[in-house]
């Protein structure tokens, strides 16, 4: 992962109110910098490209197994800030992404990750960084296993949902669904 950035990652947000070390608050939010670096990073190299790039720094990422959520839905789900919520809608509403990219890092137990949907004939890209607890993806993981994909979800602070992706190879957010099946 690249440099890092300032955050607005508070001890809250990344303990979900469990006692942690300074010292691992500390590396947990140097590795959410560097994913929203990584994240900054491809957008500058998209848009010197003449791309059009939106990015979102997700304020917070849910892994949602079949049984977590509503029916049938699975997936992560990223709450989108507010002041980024239309450009999300609108390049989820718009834009026809026919290639995707995961890159990702664990580190303290915490997976890191930067999601980014290509759209080559629109030259428009939607990239996501995001990090969820990896103990806690099981159900996810299980359910993204028996369904052969994946999804992402882009939703408001109230819920309101701006969209969704299908990731028809899900290996690429769980690597280790693919070393299981080798």
């Amino acid at each position: 992962m690249s440099d890092s950035t300032d955050s607005d990652v508070t001890d809250s947000a990344i303990t979900d109110g469990e006692e942690v070390d300074e010292e691992k608050i500390e590396e947990m939010k140097e590795a959410w910098d560097r994913t929203v670096g990584d994240m900054e990073a491809q957008a500058t190299a998209h848009e010197k490209r003449e791309w059009k790039a939106v990015s979102v720094p997700a304020d917070h990422t849910i892994t949602e197994g079949l049984n977590d959520g509503p029916a049938d839905r699975f997936g992560l789900i990223h709450v989108v800030p507010d002041n980024l919520a239309e450009d999300v809608s609108e390049a989820l509403d718009t834009g026809t992404f026919s290639q995707y990219n995961v890159f990702r890092a664990v580190e303290n137990g915490y997976v890191y990750l930067v999601i980014e949907l290509l759209d080559h004939d629109a030259q428009e890209a939607l990239l996501t960084a995001g990090s969820y607890e990896h103990a806690g993806a099981e159900p996810l993981i299980n359910a993204s296993k028996n369904a052969g994909s994946t999804y992402t979800y882009y939703q408001k602070h109230d819920e309101t949902v701006l969209g969704s992706f299908e990731h028809e190879e899900h290996e690429k957010f769980f690597p280790d669904i693919a070393a299981e099946e080798e």
